[in-house]
């Protein structure tokens, strides 16, 4: 079956999350494996030149399994309240600060 997602470089190979081994592209999509990357950092749509107009309503399907995940509210704040918020972090894109902060939760 043909996923409804596409990502917008075809050639492009991401990582699913940070550190780990699984990865996500064009040639290995799936509506599962999309809606797993999404659900890590919703801003990730801005990867995809296609996806269901529906895909936030697939998102919210599977934010109960997240509850206690840390970065549940920080898609919230822009990139100026996170460095406020998190001064000692040092990043240059949003998702990647939030994906510091994560990894700095998890060593605590």
């Amino acid at each position: 079956m043909k996923s409804k997602f596409q990502l917008n470089k075809p050639q492009v190979i991401y990582k699913i999350e940070k550190g780990g081994s699984r990865t996500i592209s064009n040639q290995n999509m799936t509506d599962e494996l999309a809606v797993e990357f999404l659900n890590i950092n919703p801003d990730r749509i801005r990867l995809f030149s296609k996806y269901p107009e529906n895909y936030s309503e697939m998102l919210d399907q599977k934010e109960g399994e997240n509850d206690d995940n840390n970065s549940s509210g920080l898609e919230q704040f822009k990139l100026s309240e996170l460095r406020e918020l998190y001064p000692q972090i040092k990043a240059t894109s949003k998702v990647d600060f939030i994906a510091k902060v994560e990894s700095k939760n998890e060593d605590i």
